[in-house]
């Protein structure tokens, strides 16, 4: 669907992005992470047409976005992380103008205008003028405008800011199914939303890409060693001393608890063993209470932070 080949970008003598190979498939929805200055929002504007790469080419569906920008723009919706909106308009207007730019047929446009905004649950405030509007209601309106002619690309950075959580949930809920229609590529800072909705995320930093891996194999779901943690109310010396004695664990890590007179401990193990009843046995020995006891799951996180500190 969308192949992004060998794309550089250059500011004077800075180098912003480093020869940036990936795909998007059809009905995919991609995460694509990174820090602050990672690159990513160069890469999006590149590829919604907003500017040139220094070299390389962007594609949709083997049409190159250079030689066909028409084309590109018809079947491209883009949602920056500030939509671009014209205040003094109302809804119905400002979707009716990006009705205009797309070229949707004149006898088509009320009935697209009512879909979007039905998707975005803004069908009750097409009438209202979009400076009065707060963030959260912007962002739908621009989420609405990005879906105006079922394009086959969209881009969403930054979908979810400004939301109230129940509003997350629903424009979360909204993005899945998405998929149906449209290939998805999603920026977010909150890596538990990329990882609730994507299933393949793209890692940058420092212009380049460091991981392409379904969301399964970056939080090591598919044969991680396992984490233990364990809360248990006792003195931190005696719980180091007890836990070594273990000949499964590789490394502990200790910590005061937030719960009073006890401490927090992530046992990492040398292999995908289960210690749970030599531990609990091991701790009855020494009358240690036991407060919480359970196997930690590698998160998005974990995963990208790691990568980040290599890279």
């Amino acid at each position: 669907m969308l192949t992004v080949t060998g794309v550089s970008k250059r500011y004077g003598s800075v180098q912003v992005l480093h020869d940036i190979n990936f795909s998007l498939r059809k009905g995919e929805i991609v995460g694509l992470l990174g820090v602050n200055g990672a690159g990513k929002s160069t890469t999006m504007n590149i590829i919604s047409g907003y500017f040139p790469p220094s070299s390389g080419s962007v594609s949709l569906a083997g049409r190159d976005v250079a030689k066909e920008p028409f084309y590109f723009k018809q079947n491209l919706g883009y949602l920056p992380e500030n939509p671009p909106l014209y205040l003094d308009m109302t809804v119905t207007e400002q979707l009716r103008f990006v009705c205009s730019a797309k070229r949707i047929p004149r006898e088509q446009e009320k009935g697209e205008i009512s879909r979007v905004c039905r998707l975005s649950s803004i069908h009750d405030i097409r009438n209202r003028i979009i400076r009065t509007m707060s963030k959260g209601y912007r962002q739908r309106i621009g989420l609405a405008q990005a879906l105006i002619g079922k394009p086959r690309l969209l881009i969403l950075d930054e979908p979810t800011a400004g939301l109230d959580p129940q509003q997350i949930i629903e424009i979360r809920d909204l993005i899945d199914t998405l998929k149906a229609e449209h290939t998805v590529l999603l920026s977010s800072h909150i890596l538990s939303e990329i990882a609730a909705v994507a299933t393949r995320v793209l890692i940058m930093h420092k212009g380049r890409i460091m991981a392409d891996e379904t969301v399964g194999k970056l939080t090591g779901s598919s044969g991680e060693k396992p984490v233990l943690f364990l809360r248990v109310d006792c003195a931190r010396r005696l719980i180091e001393e007890l836990l070594v004695q273990l000949p499964e664990v590789k490394k502990v890590e200790v910590r005061d608890s937030v719960e009073p007179g006890c401490i927090d401990c992530d046992i990492h193990l040398a292999g995908k063993v289960d210690i749970r009843k030599n531990l609990t046995a091991l701790l009855a020995k020494h009358n240690l209470s036991v407060m919480a006891m359970s196997l930690k799951n590698r998160t998005l996180e974990d995963t990208f932070i790691e990568i980040i500190r290599r890279g």
